[in-house]
């Protein structure tokens, strides 16, 4: 999906306006200065491994969860770390409705490797 950023044409007569002005009172569409940066906040919840961001309005929720399994017969020195996305598609366009696959959750999912612990060293 193509966005803003990705269009190749140039700015109408009032964009281009728009954006001088604003560059020039150094005051942004939100009321921030040029140089200030939106307030973040971090919250770690106990117990669950849950975490929440804060970058002024925008939130993101993060879940991580771990099963302890049995290694497969054939290989009893190796494990497997698994990565799965799940994402709202209140945060983009991108994410599809219906919780299928994104393009991110394909990527983090072909990096799933196998996992052998190191001897320790002496």
């Amino acid at each position: 999906m193509a966005t803003v950023a990705d269009r190749n044409w140039p700015l109408s007569a009032n964009e281009r306006t728009f954006l001088l002005e604003a560059l020039a009172s150094g005051i942004r569409c939100d009321g921030r200065r040029r140089w200030s940066s939106r307030p973040i906040a971090l919250r770690f919840y106990e117990g669950n491994g849950a975490a929440e961001a804060a970058l002024g309005e925008s939130r993101a929720f993060a879940a991580i969860t771990a099963d302890v399994v049995p290694p497969f017969p054939d290989r009893p020195s190796e494990g497997l770390f698994a990565v799965r996305v799940h994402a709202s598609p209140l945060a983009s366009a991108d994410f599809p409705v219906d919780g299928g696959s994104t393009s991110v959750s394909v990527e983090l999912g072909k990096k799933n490797r196998t996992w052998t612990p190191r001897k320790p060293s002496r």
